[in-house]
């Protein structure tokens, strides 16, 4: 089959986001046995040993947007808002026009790789304290806390993708199943 531009064209203009996701598990060096504070008194040493800190964080620069099929872009910069990208108005209005010629060839949507949804940030962190009662028993009480900064995930303007939208550039809504509010579970574990 011979090569099609407009083929070639669309998916070269595919760009995917930046991801970040560094992850850790880090027992803090405090009381006995550690090299801060290991002369602790023995009161002192059960609140202060015994702990970790864990985390996944998510850092992630925003999809590309794809436009309805009649914008038809102008040459504008499509991120520079009057004001500043916000909510209610994440793309330049003067960046696209709506297709009004009837024999201009138009076979998918715009892909514009320098226009983006916005970016995610989120936190998920935890603690986790152990304590050994006596020498047969220990208790455990664990913290979790899923995006934990509260922050939501914003995603795309494909509900106000076409310039004819009254919601033209206007961010959609929360992600779903993937931004739940700040949730905090408490847990406890004992052993013998």
């Amino acid at each position: 089959y011979p090569a099609d531009p407009f083929l070639e064209k669309r998916l070269s203009a595919l760009d995917f986001p930046n991801i970040f996701v560094p992850n850790f598990a880090v027992e803090l060096p405090f009381g006995k046995g550690h090299w801060l504070f290991s002369n602790a008194p023995g009161w002192v040493d059960r609140i202060i040993n015994g702990w970790q800190v864990n985390g996944i964080i998510r850092i992630q620069s925003g999809n590309v947007v794809d436009m309805a099929a009649n914008a038809i872009p102008t040459g504008a910069d499509p991120n520079a808002v009057p004001g500043g990208q916000r909510l209610d108005q994440w793309i330049n209005p003067a960046a696209f026009v709506n297709n009004t010629d009837p024999y201009r060839i138009r076979r998918w949507s715009t892909v514009s790789s320098h226009l983006r949804n916005p970016p995610i940030h989120r936190f998920d962190l935890g603690a986790v304290k152990k304590t050994r009662i006596l020498e047969k028993y220990m208790f455990e009480i664990e913290v979790e806390a899923t995006n934990a900064m509260n922050t939501p995930e914003w995603y795309g303007s494909l509900n106000g993708s076409s310039p004819t939208s009254s919601t033209f550039g206007n961010i959609g809504g929360v992600k779903g199943l993937t931004n739940y509010p700040r949730q905090v579970i408490l847990s406890g574990k004992f052993s013998f």
